[in-house]
């Protein structure tokens, strides 16, 4: 299988709410973050492939007051959970999920970095 990620995926965990009009809101948690997708584990029926959600991300770290909002499509889903490609954020989501993922990898210190892409 050809990998299609631009950015690494760093273990990362943390709760997530998915949000996807035909199931409502489905609560799970994070196994995987970069600043391209995620990995959601989910204990209730997951989104099918091809699906268009919406994830709540609590930065508890930098805003705990805030929630990262972020758009995404379903790119695989299995009993166990959902792997997300990220297509759209809201304002400020972007700079809250770059602190999200240097937070996952300690050793960097620059954001571009960890996901591997160039400014």
């Amino acid at each position: 299988m050809t990998e299609k990620r631009w950015a690494d995926r760093k273990p990362f965990r943390t709760n997530v709410a998915l949000v996807y009009d035909e199931l409502g809101l489905i609560c799970g948690r994070t196994r995987d973050l970069s600043l391209g997708g995620a990995y959601i584990e989910t204990s209730a029926v997951a989104p099918a492939t091809d699906a268009e959600i919406r994830l709540l991300f609590l930065d508890r770290c930098a805003h705990p007051d805030t929630v990262v909002s972020v758009r995404g499509t379903v790119v695989r889903s299995a009993g166990s959970g959902v792997g997300v490609m990220f297509t759209d954020f809201e304002k400020g989501a972007l700079n809250s999920l770059r602190e999200l993922v240097v937070a996952a990898d300690a050793d960097s210190t620059d954001p571009w970095q960890v996901a591997g892409a160039s400014r």
